[in-house]
């Protein structure tokens, strides 16, 4: 097995993981129907999330994530 096929093997079972250990009312949501959601243009939530302001993950090919749960985290520290 190459390096390439190991490292995404490894990257495969992560996910799966992150995604088995999420709640079920915990969906994912893209960046694009996070930016919808919170009224954002999808180049703020990148920013956001590139300032560690909202957490979210690569899903690789240039896939980012979201949980909701983490969306509505952001969303109550704004308003407090």
């Amino acid at each position: 097995m190459s390096f390439e096929e190991t490292l995404e093997s490894i990257v495969r079972k992560v996910v799966r993981e992150e995604l088995q250990s999420a709640s079920s009312a915990d969906r994912l949501m893209t960046a694009q129907e996070v930016a919808d959601y919170l009224g954002y243009d999808v180049h703020t939530i990148y920013q956001l999330k590139r300032e560690r302001k909202l957490r979210g993950f690569n899903l690789g090919n240039n896939s980012l994530r979201f949980y909701q749960s983490e969306v509505t985290k952001f969303i109550q520290e704004r308003a407090s």
